[in-house]
């Protein structure tokens, strides 16, 4: 299976928000390897793949937390410069050089530090270490460089003695050139040729003198070039002109050795770029990692309970996304809870608009998704968590104007595909469920396509507001309710998802509070019909009874514990009364002896 087939649409990362946390990960990256990294990241099925990846992140968010000092700089990737030299006759610059010295220096530190055994004889960072592998180091590498150019990425001296030799000579001559120069400026100063506070200049890298131009016949030599104005004029002496050719001309010798030390080092390097390629793969995957244990800290993501099978069984999950933005608000997240497995296969999520229904539905997708890609999620370590081959998603307006599809018709289509490749290995996430068209018939569509889907085994998410689907879960095995509360004092979402009920839309009771007339809600009532409304309104005196019930429990909890509290406290006291009683008497005994 391809890795574009795990995941339907083909814009499925954009709907459920992972594109923004692939950008996230880019952000944290320090090198362009990581990138690259970050830009091919896939979810995986293999769970045994997703368990490594998973582990390897888990374990630098542990550098992380400890504050372990693992190699982070230097991250440069010479990968381009390296498939350059494989031809003959190619050769690194000395400015590559220093970075292939720095970044490889970083490649061994991290190497040394992977390789780290505990008193056990275990290594201290098992996922981790998978990723340097065989790696050999080329121990002898940087020691080479370091013989060849300084800290400054300048070619030394001493890389060749025909080096040495060039630059010996070249500077003395530099120095003779200085010399006769300034013995000819201290000449023309003292004829009052120029002034006295003039220095010398430097044209086309040779030492002149700023002559006026009544003056420039005085002094032989070359005029290399004259100030804007046009009054001075800048000659360089003609006792230093064949000096500073013969100059020029070991300037060419130096280069052409440069040039051939470099080439030297490159024939040395050559048979090592597969290796150093490697090495540098290595480093990209090391700053990826270190990207995604960087976001895990920073959304508050953990390693759950890995599974090799399709389950969710989550304990205060968060989108990661809406916790950062409300984190950066200081503003409070609802968690979410949620369990599908064999028996609780498909959920079907109803309640009030802007409940929080879509949130979660977009929770689970991203999350799932983020988990299969290697990411660690924002929800409790104990929390169980599954693999998938496939997710499915339906959300939002997919209206099409190049293929003349509208929303619905869009829908149908994606129905279609879920009904035809969904398998019990198969999350599907569908929002609002059968909208878009004339609602009878819409719903009982949505119904039909939500039987098939039940019976493929699959397990799925859905959101809807209708009646005929949330009655579905007292008829098919697999399917189950669950409501988003509502608090109908205040009139306001509470955000939190409840396994066991359907949820009301709370229609009428919103647009009460939002001031809408009584006789138009009068005239919807009537229109609406009492069944429908009589359903809505159960729904509604349902929910308000069950939570009831739970403060009454939670109450009797809270006395239960109470009476135990005093049935402990009479039974000290008894005890200690006893005691005292068996003193008492004991006492009495004695001084009755007496």
């Amino acid at each position: 299976m391809q890795k574009k087939d795990l995941i339907y649409p083909s814009d499925f990362e954009s709907k459920i928000g992972f594109d923004r946390i692939r950008a996230m990960l880019s952000q944290k990256c320090i090198s362009p390897m990581g990138i690259r990294q970050v830009e091919s990241l896939c979810m995986q099925a293999d769970f045994c793949k997703v368990e490594v990846l998973l582990n390897q992140t888990e374990e630098f968010r542990q550098i992380c937390l400890q504050n372990l000092p693992f190699p982070s700089s230097h991250y440069l990737d010479l990968t381009p410069s390296l498939k350059r030299i494989k031809t003959a006759g190619t050769f690194l610059e000395p400015e590559e050089l220093t970075d292939l010295k720095v970044s490889y220096q970083s490649i061994l530190s991290i190497h040394v530090f992977l390789n780290k055994k505990g008193s056990n004889g275990q290594h201290l960072f098992p996922a981790l270490n998978t990723i340097v592998g065989e790696f050999e180091p080329q121990t002898g590498l940087i020691k080479s460089i370091e013989t060849i150019v300084d800290e400054r990425s300048t070619v030394r001296n001493n890389a060749s003695k025909t080096l040495a030799g060039i630059r010996q000579k070249k500077q003395r001559m530099e120095a003779e050139v200085v010399k006769k120069v300034s013995l000819l400026l201290q000449f023309a100063k003292r004829e009052g040729l120029v002034a006295d506070d003039v220095e010398l200049s430097l044209r086309n890298g040779r030492q002149v003198i700023p002559l006026p131009v009544a003056n420039k016949r005085k002094i032989k030599g070359v005029i290399h070039d004259q100030s804007a104005t046009g009054q001075t004029c800048f000659v360089e002496p003609i006792e230093a002109f064949e000096i500073n050719n013969e100059i020029g001309e070991l300037q060419i010798q130096e280069n052409l050795e440069i040039i051939r030390i470099l080439k030297s080092f490159a024939d040395y390097l050559r048979p090592m770029v597969s290796q150093l390629l490697t090495s540098y793969g290595m480093l990209g995957t090391i700053d990826f990692v270190r990207a995604k244990a960087l976001l895990a800290l920073e959304m508050g993501a953990m390693l759950p309970q890995l599974n090799d099978k399709p389950i969710m069984q989550w304990t205060k999950a968060y989108h990661p996304l809406l916790y950062l933005s409300h984190k950066a608000q200081n503003k409070w997240v609802e968690p979410l809870t949620i369990t599908l497995n064999e028996q609780q296969r498909i959920l079907v999520i109803s309640g009030p608009n802007a409940g929080g229904k879509s949130v979660c539905l977009k929770t689970c997708g991203l999350l799932q998704y983020m988990l299969q890609c290697g990411l660690l999620v924002p929800m409790e370590s104990y929390s169980d968590v599954g693999i998938f081959q496939r997710i499915f998603i339906d959300i939002g307006d997919q209206q099409s104007i190049d293929n003349d599809l509208s929303t619905y018709s869009s829908h149908l289509l994606n129905m279609k595909f879920f009904m035809g490749n969904a398998t019990q290995q198969t999350l599907f996430l569908i929002d609002e469920f059968g909208a878009g068209t004339e609602p009878r018939i819409g719903g009982a569509l949505a119904e039909a396509t939500l039987e098939k889907l039940n019976a493929s085994g699959a397990l799925g998410v859905i959101t809807t507001h209708y009646a005929n689907l949330k009655l579905m879960a007292g008829k098919h095995h697999g399917i189950c309710n669950a409501s988003m509360l509502f608090d109908t004092t205040s009139m306001r979402p509470l955000f939190k998802m409840k396994i066991g009920n359907p949820g009301s839309s709370f229609a009428f009771e919103i647009a009460r509070s939002i001031g809408l007339p009584e006789e138009i809600l009068q005239r919807a009532g009537d229109t609406l019909g009492v069944q429908d409304l009589d359903f809505d309104r159960q729904l509604q005196d349902l929910e308000t009874k069950k939570l009831a019930l739970e403060e009454k429990e939670l109450h009797l909890k809270l006395m239960d514990k109470h009476f135990s509290e005093l049935v402990d406290k009479y039974e000290i006291l008894h005890n200690e009364l006893e005691d005292k009683k068996g003193e008492i008497m004991a006492k009495a005994r004695s001084d009755a002896k007496k």
